[in-house]
């Protein structure tokens, strides 16, 4: 009996971040060369649909991103607002992205204990956008080409427990 109320009254597990597959498959692999990605400089220039999906891979309110080469809370040691803001820093920082007809791909740094720089490929249909595939580099990429070459040299590595 008390094993059953201690079950009722249990806090669920923690959602899990989805885990993307170890290798990006061979067909977006193709659309991925062939797809003309157009830069992207700023978290705002980022398609609706795009934004939505990272908020709901983030598991979050809102899509809290600092642009390119703003502040963001890059360390676990929590940092007070920008002045005058009275918001608390992001904890990600958009690095670059590029956008094309059917795939999006955006490299953000995540701060926090495990400072990342991490790499989402999207798929866009039908005014959305999902989650394809995605992981972590070694550092921040210089351009959407250098960005192109880590994942076609397979230097993504797929083993992200949070996004």
């Amino acid at each position: 009996m008390i094993l059953a109320l201690l079950l009722l009254v249990s806090p669920a597990p923690p959602e899990r971040a989805p885990s993307p597959p170890p290798v990006l498959s061979a067909a977006l692999r193709s659309r991925l060369k062939t797809e003309a990605l157009a830069p992207v400089s700023r978290v705002e220039d980022l398609p609706p649909a795009v934004k939505e999906a990272l908020r709901v891979l983030f598991k979050a309110d809102s899509l809290e991103m600092a642009e390119p080469n703003q502040e963001f809370q890059s360390t676990d040691v929590v940092l007070g607002p920008p002045i005058g803001s009275g918001q608390p820093l992001p904890s990600r920082r958009l690095d670059l992205a590029g956008v094309g007809k059917d795939l999006c791909l955006v490299h953000y740094e995540r701060g926090g204990v495990a400072h990342s720089y991490n790499v989402v490929l999207l798929t866009l249909a039908g005014g959305t956008a999902r989650f394809a595939w995605g992981g972590t580099v070694k550092g921040r990429m210089a351009d959407l080409d250098a960005l192109e070459t880590a994942i076609f040299k397979g230097e993504v590595a797929t083993t992200v427990s949070y996004w």
